[in-house]
């Protein structure tokens, strides 16, 4: 039995989200393929911008990024099948 760690990174949550659902609830599979997952803290990402470039420190606008992670584990006999999955939802 083979065993494969996936981590998947997206700055949407509801999309990480879906396609964890997509990736457990497929029909190719008789039980569960996904042994374990785990949500990784999100990572945020913060930057400041003076708006004055000479005097006012206090006129400044701040943007935020987030990354979201999520990572699973995975036990499957045949690999192929995964592979093939992850081809066809590239596309």
């Amino acid at each position: 039995m083979k065993t494969f760690n996936i981590t998947i990174k997206s700055k949407n949550k509801t999309s990480v989200n879906e396609f964890f659902l997509f990736f457990n609830g497929n029909k190719l599979y008789n039980s569960n393929v996904i042994k374990k997952y785990f949500q990784k803290k999100a990572k945020k990402k913060k930057l400041t911008i003076l708006k004055s470039p000479h005097v006012n420190k206090k006129a400044q606008e701040q943007f935020e990024n987030r990354l979201f992670k999520k990572q699973f584990k995975i036990q499957t006999t045949k690999k192929s099948k995964i592979f093939n999955l992850f081809k066809k939802n590239k596309l």
